[in-house]
């Protein structure tokens, strides 16, 4: 018996599903998470640390995303335009992303051991700084959160050239082969690489999930499952679970360099990753809850800027202990609080100061309408 469905009108004037939105606010707390290490006991500590799931799920609702809305103008324009694509991918992500390199590069002149060197300056400036991570490890900077943004760009660079000049059919069967591509990554990393990071930061391996969110966008046809509250709560549950699993029995008590470690991390990351997809499309009472909605359209700058948010954070919470002699766990708890305030106000800013310039300007280059700024 199939799911019901709604249909949405491919040539539809403007394209927006909040929900999303409050999906990849989600998607930052998971990361957010995993940063703050407020976790005291192993077991908490893999619940926290599974937030790095979240990365995951930013990396399939952009090419969900993406998809969706190349499909969309090719059905409204019987064609695609790369030179507007590609303005508009520029206009959204490096703004930001290049104000992070900057203030790192400003925060490194004050704080010399929070240095970031120029070889990863330079890396990330030509959005390959992800590999500079895979070869020389995370840097101690707040920008160390940026290797997943060139990740991003990287899939960008391919993935519209390949529904343009080969078509739906040939995006589809690319997004299938995205999958034995990453696993046989993974199994040449257990040969040959013996650091995790080797595996978190390699392109070849999170291009799965670029993968599933094409190959949801291409099946899915701008329809939603219309799925009842409980089977959306299982699902949800079920994604937080997956990545629950995939942390604690693979990932946090196994080595990475073994097949039967790294491959059922990655399949569960991918299986929640599309649990917790699924269980907020086409919700369209989540969609209504507009601070939630808002915090989703800010979440890039809530990435960009959490760590920072964090570190600033750290100097008035260990005051704060030292002074009322507190233990050690609850110092790390209202940095994580003091922290998120922060990320919030800096996110905001950014976002109405900085980021709206930008994509107001964005706006004249799209075919499809997305949300209003």
């Amino acid at each position: 018996m199939g799911i019901p469905t709604v249909h949405e009108s491919p040539t539809g004037p403007r394209f927006y599903r909040p929900e999303l939105d409050v999906l990849r606010f989600l998607a930052f707390v998971m990361v957010f998470a995993v940063h703050a290490d407020v976790a005291s006991t192993p077991i908490l500590k893999a619940i926290s640390e599974s937030g790095r799931g979240g990365v995951c799920v930013f990396f399939l609702l952009s090419s969900y995303l993406i998809t969706e809305l190349l499909e969309r103008e090719d059905a409204k324009t019987h064609g695609i335009s790369l030179r507007s694509f590609y303005i508009r991918r520029a206009l959204r992500i490096w703004p930001l992303y290049f104000l992070a390199l900057l203030l790192a590069r400003l925060i490194d002149w004050h704080v010399p051991h929070l240095q970031m060197s120029n070889g990863r300056l330079l890396a990330s400036v030509f959005l390959v700084g992800n590999w500079y991570t895979y070869f020389y490890g995370f840097p101690a900077s707040f920008a160390l959160v940026l290797w997943s943004v060139t990740v991003e760009e990287q899939f960008y660079l391919v993935w519209p050239s390949v529904r343009k000049f080969l078509g739906s059919r040939a995006l589809l069967l690319v997004s299938i082969l995205t999958f034995p591509v990453s696993y046989a990554a993974i199994f040449w990393l257990c040969m040959h690489a013996r650091l995790e990071r080797q595996f978190w930061v390699n392109t070849f391996v999170q291009i799965q999930f670029f993968g599933l969110g094409g190959m949801l966008a291409l099946q899915l046809k701008g329809a939603s499952p219309r799925w009842p509250l409980a089977g959306r709560a299982l699902l949800f549950l079920g994604g937080l679970f997956a990545f629950f699993v995939a942390q604690y029995f693979f990932h946090h008590s196994g080595d990475m360099s073994l097949v039967r470690n790294a491959v059922p991390e990655y399949l569960l990351l991918a299986a929640g990753s599309v649990m917790l997809f699924f269980s907020v499309l086409g919700m369209a009472r989540l969609g209504r809850a507009t601070f939630l909605v808002y915090l989703g359209k800010v979440s890039y700058g809530l990435y960009v800027f959490h760590v920072l948010g964090l570190r600033i954070a750290l100097r008035p919470a260990s005051l704060l202990v030292r002074r009322m002699a507190l233990p050690d766990w609850e110092g790390r708890i209202i940095q994580a609080a003091l922290g998120l305030m922060i990320t919030f106000g800096m996110a905001h800013v950014s976002y109405r100061y900085f980021e709206a310039f930008f994509l107001r300007f964005k706006e004249r280059f799209a075919t499809v309408k997305t949300r209003e700024v």
